[in-house]
C-alpha cells in the first residue's frame, strides 16, 4: 500500500548540492558569455574601415577581378578571367546596398551618406587650375571597397558636388553595362578624379541590360536618361561606354547650348587617328534638352554596330550642329577586350539596313516608344546602378514595320560635319 507522502510526490528523490551547483554555473558561463560577444560586437562596429553590404546583381556572368589591367595600347597579354554566376534579385528598391563585381568580397558595413556643401557664391572657372593635362591612366584593377576608400567625397548614389566653387550645370553619367565589371572598375579610379579635378557636379549611373539575348545601347541610354531625371534635374548626359578611358583632364566634360559634342575623336585602338569623319561614338554629351529633342537614342539596334552614327544623324536631323573636341584633348585608351566573355555583342548584319530607315523613324522611335521593365535601383557609394529589362520583339513593333528596314545598306554614315572646340 503506497502512504500517503508517496502520494504527495514526498518520495521523489531530492536534488543534490552538487546538481545545483553545476546549473548555478552553467547559467552564469552562459551570463558572461553573451555580455562577452555583445562588447566584441560594439567594438566591431567601432573600429570597422567603411564599406558596404555587398548584393549581387542579375543573373549575369560577371568576372572576378585580376592583379593587373592592360591596355591596348601597352599589352598584347592575355587576361585571363575567372567567371561566376550570379543570383537573381528580386523588383525592391533597396538603398545602402553596394553592387559589386567581386563575388568574393561578402562582407557589409554602412554606406555613406549624402551630405550637402553650404551654398557657395563663386562660380567654377571655365578650366580650373588644378587641372594636370595628360595623364597616364592608372592601370591597376581594384575591388570596390578599395574604390570607395579612394574617393570619400563621392557621396551616396555616386554623387560629387565641388566644395569650393559653385558649377554651371549638373551632370549625369550614362555608362551602359552588361558582364564588364574589369572595364568599369578600371574606368572609375581614371573618371572620377578627373571629374573631381574638372569641378563637375556629377552623379554616375551604372545602366545594366538584365534581359538576356542582344545587347541594346541606345535602349539603355533611353532608359538611364528617363531614370536619371528621377533623381535629380539634370544640365547635362554625358553617354560614355564604359571601356573608354579618358586620358587628359583638359576635355573638360561639359555640355554644350549650341549642339551635342563628341568627346572621343583619338583612341589608341586607331593609333590615336579619327576613324571616320562621321565618328560619333565612345563618348558624346546632350543637354537634357537636346535629347529630348532628337526623341533620343533608337531603340531598334540589336547587337553591335549603327546606333552611334544614328544618334549623330537625330541631332543633324534637328537641326543641331555637331561638336567635337580638340584632338590635343580628346584622347582616350580602349581597355583591352581579350578574355571578356561579350554575350549579346555580335555584329548587327541589318544594321546598315535599319539605319538607312532611321530619319524616317525618329518621331516614332525613342524616347516616346520605349517600354522596359525597371529591374532594380540600387545606390552604392560609387554609383547607382539600375537594372533594366526589355522585350525585343515588343518594342521593335511599336515602330510600323515599313519604318523597320531599309531594302539595302546605307554607307553614308562615313561622313559628317563637326565644328572642332576647345
Amino acid at each position: 500500500m503506497t502512504s500517503k507522502s508517496c502520494v504527495l510526490n514526498r518520495c521523489k528523490p531530492r536534488p543534490s548540492r552538487v546538481t545545483k551547483l553545476m546549473a548555478i554555473l552553467f547559467i552564469t558561463a552562459t551570463l558572461i558569455l553573451v555580455v562577452h560577444m555583445t562588447f566584441s560586437y560594439s567594438v566591431f562596429k567601432k573600429h570597422r574601415h567603411r564599406e558596404v553590404p555587398i548584393t549581387l546583381i542579375s543573373q549575369s556572368t560577371v568576372q572576378v577581378r585580376n592583379i593587373t589591367q592592360n591596355f591596348v595600347k601597352t599589352s598584347s597579354m592575355l587576361v585571363d578571367d575567372v567567371f561566376v554566376k550570379e543570383p537573381i534579385l528580386g523588383n525592391a528598391f533597396t538603398r545602402h546596398q553596394i553592387i559589386s563585381c567581386d563575388a568574393r568580397e561578402e562582407f557589409s558595413t554602412d554606406s555613406k551618406n549624402r551630405t550637402f556643401n553650404p551654398r557657395i557664391n563663386k562660380t567654377c572657372p571655365g578650366r580650373p587650375p588644378t587641372l594636370a593635362g595628360r595623364f597616364a591612366p592608372s592601370t591597376n584593377l581594384y575591388t570596390y571597397h578599395e574604390l570607395a576608400a579612394m574617393f570619400p567625397d563621392v557621396q551616396d548614389g555616386g554623387h560629387y558636388t565641388p566644395r569650393t566653387c559653385m558649377p554651371a550645370e549638373k551632370t549625369a553619367i550614362i555608362i551602359p553595362y552588361r558582364n564588364r565589371c574589369r572595364h568599369l572598375y578600371t574606368l572609375l579610379p581614371n573618371l572620377i578624379p578627373m571629374l573631381m579635378r574638372q569641378n563637375v557636379d556629377f552623379t554616375i549611373f551604372v545602366i545594366e541590360q538584365s534581359t538576356l539575348g542582344s545587347f541594346n545601347k541606345g535602349i539603355l541610354f533611353n532608359a538611364g536618361y528617363l531614370e536619371a531625371l528621377k533623381v535629380d534635374n539634370y544640365d547635362c548626359f554625358i553617354l560614355q561606354d564604359v571601356d573608354m578611358i579618358p586620358i587628359d583632364d583638359r576635355n573638360m566634360y561639359r555640355c554644350n547650348k549650341t549642339g551635342p559634342v563628341h568627346f572621343s575623336p583619338r583612341v589608341n585602338k586607331f593609333k590615336y587617328k579619327l576613324h571616320y569623319s562621321g565618328l560619333f561614338g565612345g563618348v558624346v554629351g546632350f543637354t537634357t534638352e537636346q535629347f529630348r529633342l532628337i526623341n533620343g537614342a533608337s531603340n531598334l539596334y540589336f547587337g553591335w554596330g549603327g546606333e552611334d552614327d544614328d544618334l549623330r544623324n537625330r541631332a543633324v536631323n534637328r537641326k543641331l550642329p555637331l561638336l567635337r573636341k580638340n584632338f590635343a584633348y580628346g584622347i582616350y585608351d580602349m581597355v583591352n577586350h581579350t578574355g571578356v566573355k561579350e554575350e549579346g555583342w555580335k555584329v548587327n548584319p541589318d544594321r546598315l539596313k535599319i539605319y538607312r530607315t532611321g530619319r524616317l523613324r525618329q518621331h516614332v522611335d525613342g524616347l516616346n516608344s520605349l517600354v522596359y521593365n525597371l529591374t532594380w535601383v540600387r545606390t552604392s557609394a560609387l554609383y547607382t546602378w539600375i537594372g533594366i529589362g526589355f522585350n525585343a520583339t515588343y518594342i521593335t513593333k511599336t515602330v510600323p514595320k515599313q519604318l523597320r528596314i531599309g531594302r539595302r545598306g546605307d554607307l553614308s554614315y562615313l561622313k559628317a560635319n563637326f565644328t572642332i572646340i576647345s
